[in-house]
């Protein structure tokens, strides 16, 4: 090997060829992903994606900054755990890192999912799975203990928590503040998006949003020496304008992307009614080496979209007709949302999207929807206590008014058509596990009032005390007072004695959820009302379609049906249709946002890694999974081998870049050659390396040099023929074994390979020299392409040479045989075919009797001889 073989060499970011350069480095080529990976594997057992990004932002690397795209499922956290303890043996990265999640419920399952998911066991306290009650833990315990464990490596926080941290250091010293706290380690933003710049909404949540991303920008900006992970399945949530800001968190400040009007005008471009990328070339020089996607894997469900695209091009909606008595409330909302004065902000419509879902006809004369229905219709009840694990949590119920009770059940169908199909879908689907998503909490269209209709046909609300069957719905919405309810709830809703929603079939959840929460149990969704972008309704969605779901099904069973339901009536005008204008708006921001996907994509730098899995066959050119255009596609600065039937990456082995890979990630591989090694040397007293090499028939010929340098530093004991324990040594190109640590000379190696035994050594065992000179120049000419003439030289070697590389062939199992091992036996069998028996099965000869006297050739020797043979 050569000095430069030991000199580690990654491409630096501005390299042109930069992502074909990693692609070709054997230890990230070796883990490249198929669109296959099980999800079903032991705790801490990583896939190849996460030890890919454990390689990439590695303590032997220079890459301190990425955006970590990747879909719901796809297991971040355990990516980013991968990349923690990787690096956490580095010393000048500082303890603990920081991990930033958007609220305390993601802050508590990265900790479950860290300690009892992604590592091998290390942050698990003592007793904490133990049934014994003298040993057992309280939920207290296990919470503290655990924390105890995770402090010195992980500090994981809100990002709420850690604006405020920020804030509090203000001017040059709070610079230096931050600096001196924060730089040198690995700072890990989970569900990034949360930090954008937000629109559409209130002025009080656009101020705070501007707030919180201006913080964490000059944060990120700061710290020096840091390696910063985003993490978001949802890069762009509302709008393509998001995705430079969020870029320009990881970027230098000498090379932020322009936002805003400046960045439409730089790199988009309308086409139709919706605006495109252009200048993508431009735009990669900013995102390359930053940007890793992988999508989820193929053992999913299968998603199932029922309904039609009456409105949209591909977004399938299930509509249900409302009644004239909802029509004339809806209207009357609609008017209200229009008027002129109604002080509201573009793309709230409070009154038409709370009317589409439920209007209460109140003693014939007034149209109530919101909360002035909620008002007439529910009543407060006195606060109860449960106990749930020993912890008093204490509510307050809201029932439907006794007066109201048996009017709406009995008309339903006339005060909300979206409720009524809901009903009617979940009585009649009583063994399947629902998941009912609305992005209302409050008011006759939000998820507390379905609630209360649903307790209308018979069922009752979970509180987290349930162990027996029964007809029940769960709620979770962002007021839930009580994490550990939560918790309780949705790990009832998941576990194998609900599979069939025995304890509680129905899951009501709103936008809370959206983020970190997995319902694995469900196999059908029904979406209530639509969001103003299709990132929210389809994140949502997500939760119920994770790489566990529905394990314990066969896979023709994994189904997940998803309804998204939409209110019309033929007397709607579709430009007054509240449903309609959302769920076409939604679509066409998902058309922009997917067209800067599918650049992210391109630009990432495992875009080839990751193809196989990123790219499927049964994908359908310009759906959704597709970014509305062909499936396939380039990825940015590598070229595919081919492009028919589908596009695929792939590199001949012996083009593999090894430099690296061998100097960090070979040892599990250079260990096995160790003891091939070793096993070898059983048999030789010395032997050339390029013998060895033959012998081994390695892969790798460095690996094997490695491996023999491994050995020999490390005095690793060897082995010879007769048991004694020896040293590997070498000299020249030569390599032998020696009894005494400090020799070096092959000189040395005699006694080793003739240790003294009380036995004479007739001179016939002597080497013959000018024998094997002479089989040499013999088998240098043999081909075995050419079976007879092969025959009629080995037929003029020495008797005793063909009888010692017959029997060293008939010592191989034919499986391990080379395809020149294979043929040197075939032809050597056809040779002696009248000498050759089988006795109990194995193969047994009487060539010796050819000979009356034999003369010993070296095994060393002989090797040398098949060595031409082999190559």
């Amino acid at each position: 090997m050569e000095i430069a073989d030991y000199i580690p060499n990654y491409p630096e970011l501005n390299d042109p060829e930069f992502n074909n350069r990693i692609f070709h480095k054997k230890e990230f080529y070796d883990l490249r992903t198929g669109a296959e990976t099980s999800s079903f594997g032991e705790p801490d057992d990583l896939w190849p994606h996460q030890k890919l990004l454990s390689r990439f932002i590695s303590p032997y690397t220079s890459y301190n900054e990425l955006l970590l795209f990747h879909t719901p499922g796809t297991g971040k956290t355990c990516a980013a755990s991968a990349i923690v303890e990787i690096n956490k043996q580095d010393p000048l990265i500082r303890k603990p890192v920081l991990i930033v999640a958007p609220n305390d419920t993601l802050v508590n399952q990265w900790k479950q999912q860290i300690a009892l998911v992604c590592t091998t066991g290390q942050y698990i306290p003592e007793n904490y799975f133990s049934k014994d009650p003298s040993e057992s833990l309280t939920d207290a315990e296990k919470t503290t203990r655990l924390n105890k464990l995770l402090r010195p490596i992980y500090h994981i926080t809100t990002m709420e928590r850690m604006r405020r941290q920020i804030d509090k250091f203000k001017g040059a010293a709070g610079d230096q503040i931050i600096r001196n706290r924060y730089s040198n380690t690995i700072i890990i933003i989970d569900e990034a998006h949360n930090l954008r710049i937000q629109s559409n909404t209130t002025k009080k949540n656009i101020t705070t949003s501007k707030g919180r991303y201006r913080s964490f920008h000059r944060f990120l900006h700061l710290v020096v020496n840091s390696k910063i992970l985003m993490l978001t399945g949802t890069p762009m949530f509302d709008r393509i304008g998001e995705l430079p800001g969020l870029i320009n968190l990881i970027l230098p400040l000498d090379q932020q992307l322009p936002t805003g009007k400046a960045f439409a005008n730089q790199y988009l471009q309308k086409v139709g009614n919706v605006r495109k990328i252009k200048n993508e070339d431009e735009l990669y020089t900013y995102l390359v080496g930053r940007v890793s996607y992988i999508r989820e894997g193929g053992n999913f469900p299968r998603r199932v979209d029922l309904g039609e695209t009456e409105w949209t091009e591909f977004l399938k909606t299930v509509n249900v007709d409302m009644s004239e008595v909802q029509l004339v409330g809806y209207l009357q909302a609609y008017a209200k949302d229009t008027e002129k004065g109604e002080k509201k902000l573009t793309g709230l419509w409070k009154n038409s999207r709370q009317a589409a879902v439920f209007v209460y006809y109140s003693d014939k004369t007034q149209y109530l929807w919101g909360t002035a229905a909620t008002t007439l219709l529910t009543v407060k009840k006195a606060e109860k206590t449960i106990i749930i694990k020993n912890r008093k949590i204490t509510y307050t119920p809201i029932m439907i008014n006794l007066k109201y009770k048996t009017d709406l059940k009995q008309n339903l169908a006339i005060y909300s058509a979206k409720y009524n199909k809901i009903v009617d879908y979940v009585l009649a689907h009583k063994n399947k596990p629902v998941f009912i998503f609305t992005p209302l909490v409050s008011g006759a269209g939000g998820a507390i009032f379905l609630g209360l209709i649903l307790g209308l046909f018979g069922y009752g609300k979970a509180v987290g005390t349930e162990s027996y069957p029964g007809l029940r719905y769960a709620l979770i919405t962002g007021d839930d007072k009580s994490s550990l309810q939560r918790k309780t709830l949705i790990d009832m809703f998941n576990s194998k004695m609900n599979i069939n929603g025995e304890i509680i079939q129905v899951m009501i959840a709103t936008k809370t959820i959206a983020e970190g929460t997995s319902f694995t149990n469900v196999q059908d969704e029904i979406v209530v009302s639509p969001y103003w972008n299709n990132s929210g309704t389809e994140q949502a969605i997500g939760r119920g379609l994770r790489a566990t779901s529905l394990a314990d099904l066969p896979d023709e069973k994994r189904i997940v049906t998803v309804q998204e339901l939409a209110s019309t009536s033929d007397e709607l005008p579709e430009d007054e249709n509240i449903d309609a204008h959302m769920y076409k708006m939604s679509e066409a921001k998902d058309f922009e946002i997917k067209a800067a996907e599918r650049v992210l994509k391109k630009a990432a730098w495992d875009c080839a890694l990751n193809y196989e899995r990123n790219v499927r066959s049964i994908d359908i050119n310009n759906s959704r999974n597709c970014d509305y255009q062909k499936c396939n596609y380039v990825c940015y600065q590598t070229t595919p081998q081919k492009i028919q039937p589908k596009w695929t990456y792939i590199i001949p082995e012996n083009q593999l870049d090894e430099s690296t890979y061998l100097l960090y990630y070979s040892k599990p591989e250079l260990l096995k050659i160790v003891e091939k090694i070793k096993n070898i040397f059983r048999d030789y007293s010395y032997i050339d390396v390029q013998g060895l090499d033959i012998a081994m028939d390695t892969s790798s010929f460095k690996l094997l040099i490695l491996a023999i340098e491994y050995i020999i530093e490390n005095h690793v004991t060897v082995y010879n023929r007769w048991g004694q324990a020896c040293f590997l040594r070498k000299e020249g190109n030569m390599l032998f074994l020696s009894d005494i640590p400090t020799e070096k000379e092959i000189l040395g190696s005699w006694y080793a390979r003739y240790p003294y035994a009380n036995q004479q050594t007739p001179l016939s065992q002597i080497i013959d020299n000018d024998l094997l000179s002479q089989d040499l120049s013999i088998m240098k000419h043999i081909d075995l392409n050419e079976p007879k003439k092969a025959q009629q030289l080995i037929s003029d070697m020495n008797l005793e040479t063909q009888i010692f590389i017959f029997e060293s062939l008939l010592q191989l199992k034919p499986e391990k045989m080379t395809v020149k091992k294979s043929k040197l036996y075939d032809t050597f069998v056809s040779l002696f075919q009248p000498h050759i028996f089988t006795v109990d099965e194995t193969v047994v000869h009487d060539l010796e009797k050819t000979k009356l006297a034999l003369e010993y050739v070296d095994f060393t020797r002989v090797m040398v001889v098949l060595s031409v043979v082999y190559m």
